[in-house]
């Protein structure tokens, strides 16, 4: 709501409160002298002194209708407008403060609390969706004759050019169908903030049994079966839910981080952040960083996929409006640094909440009742600008993801899937300005959304061989180009299960460690559109012993030549930081190829390949005796030769433990 500057507006306010609080005590009878009104209407004038009247007793529904009867008599009755317009923000009814602050500033378009009054009616009619109104309204506050406080100005022009972006927006309508999720997820009054893992199999969000604040807030779980639906909600553990509120809550890609807000405990400010973390079905005790949290309210956290980088709001100091967006970022050592609020192309004067940073690590969605929008809170998009992607102050211009996803109501807490397809989101069903219910909707994106780069996932389990037995696995994701690691997870040490995101754009590596065991890799070729989708891929380490064997997945050579090419540099660094960390390790490089052209030319390429790799290791350190290369050509195919899959299988350099 406006801040109105106090005048004679916010004097009667304090004089109703005030005559509430002497309702108790005797009352002098009504004076003779009938004071000063805007009106000579007698009927008028008796009218309103009896709604006075009736306030005294605390009769607001009898006094208003004794008021509106005045203003059938004289519509143009000043101060029967301005009770009304107080008792409206009495009660919190917005439709009866903008109707009487409308009729306020109109009767008196040159005073001081004119242009206040006429950007508040305008808002509120924005929010209906009477955009006429609105426009002519915030034309006729800018169009005022004395010089406007900057900040006013700024909202008055920003709603202006809000009623012309809607009307816009709603001639032009994205081609998107949105519906509610079922009714087994939506079954409370208030359901919002959903985060999906990458896979789409688990949805956790928030919910609260009751409108108001005095009804507790937890966090529910709901997963699909196997036909694709969703199963009833539950607590997500009691761990977490307590009595006091909990939710807006995040999730990392694969479901084992949860972030959220929790308010009602012992912390360093009203509401604070927490982590948990899952171990099989068990979620961690809670524990809320010192370097986030504040002294002010912080809320509405997001996870980045890989967990790693912490988008919040916060209503601390410094801020550029109410209530801004930051970010922080987890060190290696586990320690999360110092929040930077993430600059003034996102944030506004105005409130901005629920961040999402899509798993592409580029795309922010937000919400935001400051930039220009369809009425109330809109959702917004908006890329990462910055060549370096730890700085999070550059961004593009925010982009209004448009109508019908948003619209007069409430959107906010957006979840758009890795690949770009679905999404789920929250709106506020909101009637005569009154929350009524919020629901969890989903729509697929289509063409109408384009992200700048699409994710998808990998997941499956880490066992060892021959046991069986779960690994708590460092499971890497290398972008050969450049050998840094762009994603890094573990798998759950109770039941191996890993899931981690694929961003496409790239040639990635996935280096799968355990401690004790020989890594394992796998290599996927994101830069190709074609070639991008989700995996299922299961590992079966081999502990370090000898006769154990992997295959080099991520070791490159140019076609029909013996040069190792810049990708595989990323796998051999790490192929030799595995034999610096266990110095006592003799290995076979040995080189296979497939059976195209002749026994000897494959058997001296597979040969000189070995040869390569075992220089490139000794260049980084590991003495020749404890290294030996062999090639054996096509004698030792991993697949038949039949097909071109097949035979890229056997073009293979294999890492073999001669002994420990």
């Amino acid at each position: 709501m406006v801040k109105v500057r106090i005048g004679w507006v916010g004097l009667l306010l304090v004089g109703l409160l005030a005559c509430g609080r002497l309702a108790a005590q005797s009352r002098p009878p009504l004076k003779e002298a009938v004071p000063a009104y805007t009106t000579q209407n007698k009927k008028a004038i008796r009218l309103y002194q009896q709604a006075q009247e009736q306030l005294r007793y605390r009769q607001i529904g009898k006094a208003r209708t004794l008021l509106e009867e005045a203003l059938e008599k004289d519509s143009t009755f000043l101060e029967a407008h301005r009770t009304l317009a107080d008792m409206g923000r009495i009660t919190a009814d917005e439709d009866l403060v903008a109707k009487h602050f409308k009729s306020m500033a109109l009767l008196r378009p040159e005073g001081p609390e004119a242009p206040s009054m006429l950007s508040l009616a305008a808002r509120h009619a924005r929010k209906r969706g009477r955009l006429d109104e609105a426009e002519a309204l915030y034309t006729r506050a800018l169009a005022y004759t004395q010089p406007l406080l900057p900040k006013l100005k700024r909202e008055l022009e920003r709603g202006l050019a809000s009623v012309r972006f809607a009307r816009q927006a709603v001639q032009n309508p994205l081609s998107i169908t949105r519906k509610p999720l079922p009714a087994i997820v939506n079954r409370f009054p208030l359901q919002y903030t959903p985060a999906a893992t990458a896979d789409d199999q688990i949805l956790i969000y928030t919910a609260r049994k009751g409108i108001h604040n005095g009804f507790d807030e937890d966090m529910y779980i709901t997963r699909r079966d196997a036909k694709g639906n969703w199963q009833t909600p539950e607590p997500l553990s009691s761990v977490i839910n307590t009595e006091g509120n909990e939710g807006t809550n995040s999730i990392s890609a694969d479901g084992r981080t949860l972030v959220f807000a929790a308010c009602d405990r012992p912390g360093t400010g009203s509401c604070d952040i927490y982590f948990s973390y899952r171990t099989g079905n068990t979620w961690s005790e809670p524990a809320a960083p010192d370097s986030i949290n504040s002294a002010d309210w912080d809320s509405n956290p997001n996870l980045s996929a890989d967990g790693n980088t912490l988008f919040f709001v916060s209503a601390r100091a410094g801020g550029y409006g109410r209530q801004d967006i930051y970010v922080s970022h987890r060190w290696p050592n586990g320690r999360w640094g110092r929040p930077a609020n993430v600059g003034p192309a996102i944030n506004t004067e105005e409130n901005e909440m629920f961040p999402f940073l899509h798993p592409n690590g580029r795309t922010l969605f937000f919400g935001s009742e400051g930039h220009p929008g369809m009425g109330g809170t809109d959702l917004f998009m908006a890329e990462h600008a910055a060549q370096n992607r730890t700085d999070w102050t550059l961004w593009d211009a925010p982009r209004n993801l448009g109508y019908p996803l948003n619209t007069s109501q409430d959107e906010s807490s957006i979840f758009i899937s890795p690949d770009g397809t679905r999404a789920y989101y929250c709106v506020d069903d909101s009637r005569n300005g009154q929350l009524v219910r919020s629901l969890l909707y989903e729509f697929e994106l289509g063409n109408s959304l384009q992200l700048s780069a699409r994710s998808y996932f990998a997941k499956g389990t880490v066992r060892a061989q021959g046991t069986l037995k779960p690994l708590d696995a460092q499971i890497d994701l290398i972008d050969n180009t450049n050998g840094q690691v762009v994603y890094s997870v573990h798998s759950d040490p109770a039941t191996g299960q890993y899931l981690m995101v694929l961003p496409e754009g790239s040639r990635y590596g996935l280096n799968v460690s355990a401690t004790g065991y020989l890594f394992q890799s796998r290599f996927f070729n994101f830069a190709d559109a074609q070639t991008t989708g989700s995996v299922e891929q299961d590992f079966l380490l081999e502990p370090l012993r000898q006769g154990a064997k992997t295959v080099l997945n991520n070791v490159f050579f140019a076609s029909g030549s013996a040069e190792l090419l810049p990708d595989s540099r990323a796998e051999l660094t790490r192929l030799a930081a595995l034999l610096k960390a266990n110095p006592k390790v003799r290995v076979e490089v040995a080189g296979h190829t497939d059976d195209i052209g002749s026994p000897e030319a494959n058997q001296a390429l597979s040969q000189r390949r070995a040869q390569a790799v075992r220089t490139f290791l000794q260049q980084a350190g590991i003495v020749e005796p404890r290294l030996q290369a062999k090639g054996y050509g096509e004698t030792r195919p991993a697949q038949a030769n039949t097909t071109d899959e097949g035979r890229a299988r056997n073009r293979r350099i294999e890492f073999v433990i001669l002994s420990l």
